[in-house]
């Protein structure tokens, strides 16, 4: 059996790229909106890839309360649950239905007047994120900095 946890990076750059901030921002102390609920996002879509409680905390510079936390919100939050959904499916390279993300096309971001451009700019973030060329990705993970 293969005990070992997979690589965490594709999933914080992916949840970095889907919400356009860069990896610092993302792990850092920032409490400012909305990273602090992108951020539990990202922890959710982390414990989903396997990693305990204790080792997100750390990559996240905190203790594994606030993974706790974050999985507990997840679980009362569907839009949260949902973010966390479709980060793991852009770190696998899968197509992210829009509905999952926020800023997309789903019945949620019509209600919260999310409009057309918005959608727009989720659908490029996407198709850079799922660029069918591998050598291609990382080179775009690369210009930005990931």
């Amino acid at each position: 059996m293969n005990y070992a946890t997979p690589n965490p990076r594709p999933v914080i750059s992916a949840a970095a790229g889907l919400y356009d901030v860069t990896v610092e921002e993302l792990c850092g102390q920032a409490m400012t909106r909305p990273l602090p609920k992108q951020r539990q996002a990202t922890m959710v879509a982390l414990r989903s890839a396997g990693y305990s409680h204790t080792r997100i905390g750390a990559l996240f510079g905190r203790d594994h309360t606030a993974s706790v936390y974050a999985a507990k919100r997840a679980a009362e939050d569907p839009l949260l649950a949902a973010d966390a959904k479709a980060i793991v499916a852009a770190a696998e390279g899968t197509p992210v239905p829009l509905e999952l993300v926020r800023g997309g096309s789903g019945p949620h971001c019509a209600a919260q007047g999310h409009d057309a451009a918005v959608a727009a700019q989720v659908r490029a973030i996407q198709e850079r994120l799922l660029a069918s060329d591998r050598a291609a990705r990382h080179a775009l993970i690369a210009a930005e900095g990931i």
